[in-house]
């Protein structure tokens, strides 16, 4: 029996030996995840979760070079995680987008971590905190090379408890 045949009878076996509602279920799990994991809507995304000590320091700018293939209507978002519980309502970033004609797109933009009344505003599970921000919004970009650079402009030395940041460039709803 070659190894074609043995993988067939073993998903074979398992799906005589499991029930309907099983299949149904795994099935359906299945759609979901494939739908979630397509996003047509995503021209880039890049994370960086390097941090020493998951300290965000003042002096360390986070650089995204990527190539956008189609020129369109675009939105920049900023992707931040942070371990729940942060002492800071607020986190000021700087964004600077190279557009391929050398010309800069700049957006002075705050991160706001917790409301009023101290509650986390991000999709917070256990210990982790993650928020997506739009920074910049209706870019008509055209084909070409990019590069977006992210910088806090926190007044001390470093952010702590950070865990991630990054960037997404997304289809434009307008």
């Amino acid at each position: 029996m070659d190894l074609g045949t043995k993988r067939l009878s073993l998903f074979y076996y398992i799906y005589k030996k499991s029930s309907m509602k099983n299949i149904y279920r795994f099935t359906f799990s299945l759609s979901v995840f494939l739908l979630i994991s397509c996003n047509g809507n995503v021209a880039f995304k890049e994370y960086d979760t390097k941090f020493v000590g998951n300290r965000w320091q003042k002096n360390d700018v986070k650089t995204f070079n990527f190539e956008l293939k189609e020129a369109g209507n675009f939105d920049l978002l900023v992707d931040f995680s942070h371990v729940y519980g942060t002492q800071f309502a607020e986190l000021p970033i700087k964004v600077v987008m190279i557009n391929p004609d050398q010309s800069r797109k700049t957006a002075d933009h705050v991160i706001l971590l917790r409301d009023n009344e101290g509650k986390e505003l991000g999709d917070c599970s256990g210990d982790y905190c993650d928020l997506r921000e739009p920074v910049l919004k209706n870019l008509q970009l055209p084909a070409g090379n990019y590069q977006v650079s992210v910088a806090n402009d926190f007044q001390y030395e470093f952010v702590p408890n950070v865990l991630g940041v990054g960037i997404r460039l997304v289809k434009s709803d307008n």
